[in-house]
Parts: C-alpha cells; structure tokens; sequence
C-alpha cells in the first residue's frame, strides 16, 4: 500500500466512533505520547539485533524528548504547531499499520520523528515564553560570488520527504525568501521555475539553536 494510501487509512482512524467527530488526541501531545508507546510495542520483522536496539534507543529517545516539551509547553499549542504534530503523529501511525516497510524505512522515519522532536525541544527550552512560536526564516541562494534571485523555496517534514502531496513553498522567491516555519526538521531546497529544475535537498533543523529568525543557504539547481 503506497503514503497517499495510508494517509486516507489514518484520516479513518482519526474519526471519532460514536459522534463522528475528529479524535482530539491527533495533534495533541497526550495523543503523540500514545502513539510513541505503540510504536515501541510494534515488532520489527526481519530486523538484525543492532537494528533492534537502534529503534528501540530511537523510541526513548522521541519519548524522552517529548515528555520535557509537554511540561515547557503545559501540552498546549496554537493550531499551526498541531498542524505540524499531527503531520509526525501520521507517521509515528503510519509506522505501526505498515508491518511490510522495510526495516530500513521504518528507522528513517522514527529517526526524522526524533530529529523533529529534539529541535522543537531546543526551542522551547530557550524560549519558554514563547515555545510554541514559529521561527521566520530567511532562505538564500547564493551563485559563487553573487546571489540567484528568483528561485522558488520549498520544505516539508523530513519524516514525510517521499510523500509530494506534503510538499509546501514559501510564498515570496530567492533571494532571500522569506517564511515562517514551526521548529523541526525539514527538507528545503530551490526550484526554478522557469528551467523546471530542482535543487538539491537539504536537511535544516529550524530552530535548533533556539534562535527566532534563522538565515539559511540553499543551493541553486
């Protein structure tokens, strides 16, 4: 069964029994927690011993990383931030339905979820009052000794980096590019639009450091 399948599975799952109404748990942080204990029942066909214990170290780790920033944030969030952890919950989810991923895959995923999970920590230990907010980013495209204007940015959650349909695009172009994202994990990369040509994809950890505004570079196509 192909992402775009499981997603309509999830969305099902997310549907409340009795009044047909969405589960509040998707996108909360009791609801995370939830998921991350079930992931850590899940059995691993066909997984060696070191990958075993990789996962299982990954998933103390997510649950460890969650648990503090549940008590910074008191588990409460403005919609966009339980946008973003619905979108991670769906993958957490994802990884108990899928039995058949490979083994591989699974880690990828969990390890995403992790990386996701320990910058939105970071952030929210040096802003305590402000945990929740969103980072504005500033993204360049340097060309050698200048800078390529005109180029499209994109970004979407490392743990999602295969599903297109997940795929979103600041709204302004290079250079810079400006947007504002909810700390985590990403993959953001340039697009010129006029030459239908890529860049490369890059894995940016936005607001790791804790900082609120946060410039990056992106190569150009």
């Amino acid at each position: 069964m192909n992402r775009r399948c499981f997603v309509c599975l999830l969305v099902a799952v997310a549907v409340g029994s009795a009044a047909g109404g969405p589960d509040e748990k998707l996108g909360s942080f009791s609801g995370f927690a939830d998921d991350v204990n079930k992931v850590g029942k899940s059995q691993l066909e066909g997984a060696t011993a070191e990958q075993k214990r990789k996962y299982q170290e990954l998933v103390a780790t997510v649950r460890k990383d969650l648990s503090e920033l549940t008590e910074i944030t008191r588990g409460e969030a403005p919609e966009p931030y339980r946008k973003n952890l619905r979108l991670h919950q769906e993958a957490l989810q994802e990884l108990v339905l899928d039995t058949n991923r490979p083994v591989k895959e699974r880690l990828s995923t969990l390890e995403a979820v992790s990386i996701d999970l320990q910058a939105k920590k970071d952030f929210a230990r040096n802003n305590p009052s402000g945990a929740t907010d969103r980072v504005e980013v500033s993204a360049e495209t340097p060309n050698k000794m200048s800078r390529r204007p005109g180029l499209q940015v994109w970004y979407v959650p490392k743990a999602w980096q295969d599903d297109e349909s997940r795929y979103e695009r600041f709204d302004g172009v290079s250079s810079p590019a400006v947007g504002s994202l909810v700390p985590g994990g990403y993959l953001m990369w340039t697009y010129d639009a006029d030459n239908k040509k890529a860049g490369m994809k890059q894995p940016i950890s936005i607001g790791a450091s804790g900082q609120r505004k946060q410039s990056i570079d992106l190569p150009v196509p």
